[in-house]
């Protein structure tokens, strides 16, 4: 799998930009900004914090549907092969 190891958590305290690190290592590799606006218009403060949630759990989303997608319906199969060849291609 090619990204970065480890938990993926949000960092409010990293170079005074709130991040999304791994602390795969001693250092704390950052996985992307987050910014609160885009195309100069402001994001909704609950947006944002869903957001950011979301791509911290993203490699754990993926381990888990690696693991356990073989135990769905076939339909749902296909479905969960389709995202993780999305998220892995």
């Amino acid at each position: 799998m090619a990204h970065t190891k480890g938990n993926w958590f949000i960092d409010t305290d990293y170079k005074n930009q709130k991040v999304i690190a791994s602390n795969f290592s001693h250092i704390k590799p950052m996985i992307c900004i987050i910014r609160s606006e885009i195309n100069g218009a402001m994001i909704l403060e609950e947006e944002a914090k869903a957001n950011d949630k979301l791509i911290a759990a993203a490699p754990e989303l993926l381990a888990f549907i690696e693991k356990y997608y073989r135990f769905l319906n076939l339909d749902d199969q296909e479905k969960a092969k389709n995202l993780i060849k999305k998220a892995t291609d």
